[in-house]
């Protein structure tokens, strides 16, 4: 379901181990907002005309609090199924988040996660 473009930046099998990995790592999901859908159709700054669908993320997991992200949707002209054009996942493991806050402090978590989710537009800081 992946466009051509998005198989040229990252092969089918890459894709699956690295997803395999990330639900390994995550755990169940415990809570998954859909935050925003964003339709655009012939988008003056995109690689081809056609329609894209953006949709942003948050999300919780067994062992991720925070996670945000984002996955765009494209469309021929010419019509037909959506395809994955990209995704964009950003997150700390709370492993990750623990280790930080007692080596470091709350702060510099904050901080690091304030980074992170700069990268997913409309989640809320």
């Amino acid at each position: 379901m992946m466009t051509d473009t998005a198989k040229a930046l990252i092969p089918s099998n890459a894709f699956l181990e690295q997803s395999k990995d990330f639900h390994s790592q995550a755990g169940a999901v415990c809570e998954r907002r859909l935050l925003k859908f964003t339709w655009l159709k012939d988008p003056a700054n995109a690689a081809f005309p056609g329609v894209y669908a953006a949709v942003d993320i948050a999300a919780k997991f067994g062992n991720i609090d925070r996670y945000c992200g984002y996955i765009v949707l494209y469309q021929r002209p010419s019509g037909g199924n959506f395809r994955v054009m990209r995704i964009e996942s950003n997150f700390i493991d709370n492993a990750t988040a623990k280790s930080i806050e007692k080596t470091q402090s709350k702060v510099e978590l904050d901080r690091a996660w304030a980074e992170l989710s700069a990268n997913c537009p409309n989640f809320p800081s």
